[in-house]
């Protein structure tokens, strides 16, 4: 007996290199058919024990082809690119670039301008297998001249039951080119360093309204508490106020935390800043009165020059306030003092990731909470497009499929934008490269195709999420992105996640799993899908999905249990 298992196992070696879901499910139904089909000459004592592991290993066989499947992908173009007025047939060629077997295959047109179909729907009655091309004829009549988009809805399903959809966005030419692509010679977008100027600053016009009339009678004191993920664009807020103001009876002194080690640092800082604003001498500090000498340098600045205006202490980075290394020596209970003396000049904003109001520091309680909270989060749908095309006026055309696309894949991250940007401009400078001819028109694909990117690429935003979450918080995003998609399973119950865990033998405690999904719901890198839980950011759940992917990971973090 144990030599013919023995045997099964030398037959597993080559087995992960077998290239489609198919072909390793069919070698595991095979294993499981010969082990039927053993036939023993044994005792009933030891036939019992034989029919015990030939039972387990099926068993193992057969969790091992439950986990086994591979997506359906299928890539549509147009067959050629440009047609003549009036009547004439559009070749679109459907291409199985997957290695599943597509089956009802379905293509919806939208009413397109300058074309007339003469008919919207058409259907793919045959399989289209692996590698698979289906060319549809489509009549139509052309009505004019220049540049036509054809959109439109491809779905099929896989042999398996599993439903897929894709948004068709193609560009025709009408007996004329599109303004062709030249190489950029500058840099468009921005993602990392906060942003200096207003044409690259886009969107946070009701959160700047919000935050301007707060301050409208500044002689309330309130202090300001702006939370946000990281590369949510808080520094590039604070940026824009220090740039714009908020009224001329407001004077925006920017102070970047990170930069400051002591609380001589940051006083020295705080007045670099204002005499610079002022243009008035350095002020030397008493350090054996510290606290009691920035207070002498705010009154005086107050009988001197402020003329009745206020300072606007913006706090960049303040979760660097909490830091052990740090030597903030009672430093927080002066702020709480200038947050609340009615007499004193001085208005505090502080700025920070979800940290500063989750912990239970002395900062915390002492500083942050009789502030005002507000958040910096993702900007709205129109703002996300002019984050796209506001840089790129006269250089690139977006379609709106294509806006629509990256607004969905970021959720209106303001970092992200700008990396499918960078990304979109790059493909474009690699195709030019190659000699070959592209237009400036970014449709559909080509956002998919940038989203892509990023997806197997490893960014700053996505590997501080995950480096930052604990390895059980690790397992639950795992388990998440691999049983989501964007159409089939949107959302997943605390159930759902539990039943998963167990399905790939990965131990998960149930209290534990709720409080990780309260914490990140709480962060926004969660959100709540009918009643269920979903990624906030579909992008991050790619990203997860395609770098680390449940059995990996499972696998690094504890072996399975059979």
């Amino acid at each position: 007996v144990l030599s013919l298992l023995q045997q099964h196992c030398d037959q597993l070696n080559n087995y992960p290199t077998l290239g489609s879901a198919e072909l390793r499910k069919s070698v595991l139904r095979n294993y499981q058919k010969s082990l039927d089909d053993i036939e023993w000459s044994l005792s009933s004592y030891w036939q019992c024990i034989a029919d015990e592991l030939i039972k387990h290993w099926q068993m193992i066989y057969q969790q091992e082809m439950d986990e086994i499947y591979d997506w359906l992908l299928l890539d549509t173009q147009v067959d050629k690119q440009t047609v003549m007025l009036g009547h004439t047939s559009i070749h679109l060629n459907i291409h199985n670039v997957s290695k599943v077997v597509a089956q009802k295959i379905h293509l919806t047109l939208e009413k397109t301008q300058g074309i007339q179909w003469q008919s919207c729907d058409f259907v793919v009655p045959e399989l289209l297998d692996i590698d698979g091309l289906q060319t549809l004829v489509i009549p139509a009549f052309v009505e004019a001249q220049g540049r036509v988009i054809i959109n439109g809805l491809l779905t099929a399903q896989a042999l398996d039951g599993r439903s897929y959809q894709w948004q068709i966005n193609l560009t025709l030419e009408v007996n004329e080119h599109n303004k062709p692509y030249q190489r950029s010679e500058k840099i468009y977008y921005i993602a990392g360093p906060r942003l200096n100027n207003n044409h690259t600053f886009v969107g946070r016009k009701q959160l700047l309204r919000e935050i301007k009339m707060l301050w409208a009678a500044p002689e309330n004191k309130e202090a300001l508490l702006l939370i946000g993920l990281r590369r949510m664009g808080k520094s590039s807020l604070l940026e824009k106020i220090r740039r714009d103001g908020l009224g001329e009876h407001l004077i925006p002194v920017y102070v970047d935390l990170q930069g400051n080690e002591s609380t001589p640092d940051f006083y020295r800082a705080v007045i670099d800043e204002i005499c610079r604003l002022l243009r008035i001498e350095t002020y030397s500090l008493d350090m054996n009165e510290l606290n009691y000498s920035f207070l002498q340098f705010i009154t005086d600045l107050k009988q001197q020059h402020l003329a009745g205006r206020y300072l606007l202490i913006m706090i960049d980075e303040a979760n660097f306030f909490a830091d052990p290394e740090r030597d903030f020596a009672h430093l927080q209970h002066h702020l709480r003092a200038l947050m609340q003396a009615p007499d004193q000049p001085v208005l505090l904003l502080f700025c920070g990731t979800y940290e500063l109001r989750e912990g239970s520091s002395d900062y915390q309680s002492i500083l942050f909470n009789t502030c005002c909270t507000k958040y910096v989060s993702y900007v709205l749908e129109n703002e996300a497009n002019e984050i796209l095309t506001k840089p790129v006026d006269n250089f690139l055309e977006y379609d709106t499929h294509a806006l629509a696309l990256a607004f969905q894949l970021t959720a209106g991250s303001p970092y992200l934008l700008q990396l499918l940007g960078i990304k979109i401009i790059e493909q474009f400078d690699q195709v030019v490269a190659r000699g070959e001819k592209r237009s400036n028109y970014v449709n559909y694909q080509d956002m998919e195709s940038a989203g892509n990117v990023l997806r197997e690429e490893d960014n700053k935003a996505f590997s501080n999420y995950w480096l930052d979450a604990k390895i059980d918080e690790q397992l639950i995003f795992s388990l998440m992105a691999n049983y989501l998609d964007e159409l089939t399973h949107k959302a997943i119950s605390l159930e759902g996640i539990l039943a998963e865990a167990k399905r790939y033998r990965v131990s998960l405690d149930r209290h534990q799993a709720f409080q990780a999904i309260d914490r990140y719901l709480q962060q926004d890198l969660l959100m709540r899908f009918d009643g269920n839980y979903a990624f906030r950011i579909p992008l991050f759940r790619r990203w997860i999905n395609w770098r680390y992917p449940i059995r990996e990971l499972r696998e690094s973090v504890n072996k399975p249990h059979f």
